[in-house]
């Protein structure tokens, strides 16, 4: 997948090097196509037996939210629909950025490292490669222990969740014959559907915050250079500061082009994410406020929201953060004076200009909106204001109540 170029030679190594356990774990769980080589003989049996591997894996993470909406259409009581609906909210989301990450994965992957490695071999290695490697390492070993214990915490939880009555744990199957072995087997089914949610889950993340440290870092050092550059505007010949600052800014624009290649990798889980993010902490908001959870609902639905929660913040943090940084050359570029740079200087600076002036840099959401610093005020502000007005319901409905139970007193005495 890399050049063949790019091998581990000092600080130089390759992207498929760099994320090399991350996305043999995600092909491993299918979540990544896996590659294939044009010469290969049995190039055909192999996506064929890819292609089964992949649509096994998506049949058991979808038959959760499929059963769910069985599960919710008999059901009887309206509150409980609250915390059937989070979780249907939650898996339909898991189940879209799994299948959708896996059909787009092979371009996506491809473009990703045909574009970093052209950045390295032209600008040189990155920053902090090594620490990169080290982190996702550590990460994916992270991930998968705390993907095991919330695997075994669903499937424990869920049964209390969708009911007490085993029957409806085989919702839509009609199963008579209730035998300890078929709920054992429910259960085993339901945590590994849910340890693979969570592993691709963790995988995705895994490569957001390693892009983000990545680009980061890359867009601080070209910022102190352009820094250090127009300090030294003064003392510096006008075709080597033309030469300086057309460098930063082809540099800068390179940066931009593998932000979007890893844009592509990882926008269907940043999609799938903040789309049911705010659903899903409102059914909590609703359930919470109204009294209509059980002590185990609760707890469920708490856990899924802050867990959302917490990785939505992340984001929306890390994201602004490289927005920031990424559009930091403006502030530099303006304090420049055009008055002592030639007419080609002025010309790459105006075009630098442009560039940060232009659409946003960041990471970019299905052209839906991007991650700056604005995205985290306007999630947690429709929170808030939902919160606010289920509060304000909420008492209208306990005023109305009171007066009621008055009025029948009064006409009863």
């Amino acid at each position: 997948m890399a050049e063949k170029g790019i091998i581990q030679d000092g600080n130089i190594i390759s992207t498929s090097s760099l994320f090399k356990i991350n996305i043999k774990i995600g092909r491993l769980v299918s979540l990544y196509v896996p590659a294939y080589s044009e010469h290969e003989r049995c190039r055909f049996l192999t996506r064929l037996f890819c292609w089964m591997y992949f649509v096994m894996i998506n049949v058991i993470i979808w038959i959760v939210p499929l059963r769910l909406v069985f599960i919710m259409k008999s059901e009887q009581e309206s509150s409980r629909i609250l915390p059937l609906l989070a979780v249907f909210t939650f898996h339909v989301g898991a189940g879209y950025t799994s299948t959708a990450t896996y059909l787009t994965s092979g371009k996506s992957l491809k473009l990703l490292c045909k574009r970093l490695d052209g950045h390295q071999l032209k600008y040189g290695p990155f920053k902090r490669n090594r620490c990169i490697r080290k982190f996702l390492f550590a990460f994916t070993i992270i991930g998968f222990g705390i993907s095991l214990a919330d695997a075994g915490i669903y499937s424990l939880l869920i049964p209390e969740i969708v009911d007490q009555d085993k029957q409806s744990m085989y919702s839509p199957l009609n199963l008579t014959d209730d035998t300890d072995g078929e709920y054992a087997l429910t259960l085993a089914f339901l945590f590994f559907n849910e340890l693979l949610v969570l592993l691709h889950m963790y995988s995705m993340m895994g490569m957001i915050i390693a892009f983000t440290f990545l680009f980061v870092k890359e867009f601080s050092c070209l910022n102190s250079n352009l820094e250090r550059l127009v300090e030294d505007t003064v003392n510096m010949e006008g075709e080597k500061l033309e030469n300086e600052i057309e460098n930063l800014r082809l540099e800068h624009a390179s940066l931009i082009d593998c932000m979007e290649a890893a844009n592509s990798v990882v926008k269907h889980y940043l999609l799938g994410l903040f789309a049911t993010f705010i659903p899903v902490s409102c059914f909590m908001l609703y359930g919470m406020i109204r009294n209509a959870l059980t002590n185990n609902e609760r707890l469920f639905i708490s856990f899924i929201t802050a867990s959302n929660l917490v990785t939505a913040c992340l984001f929306s943090y890390i994201g602004a953060k490289l927005n920031l940084k990424a559009h930091k050359p403006l502030n530099v570029l303006l304090k420049i004076n055009l008055t002592k740079i030639t007419q080609k200087t002025e010309r790459s600076i105006s075009m630098f200009v442009n560039r940060v002036n232009g659409p946003s840099i960041g990471y970019n959401i299905c052209d839906l909106f991007i991650l700056d610093s604005t995205a985290i005020l306007a999630m947690l502000g429709t929170l808030v204001t939902y919160a606010v007005v289920m509060l304000q319901f909420t008492d209208q409905s306990n005023n109305h109540n009171l007066v009621h139970l008055n009025s029948t007193y009064n006409y009863t005495f």
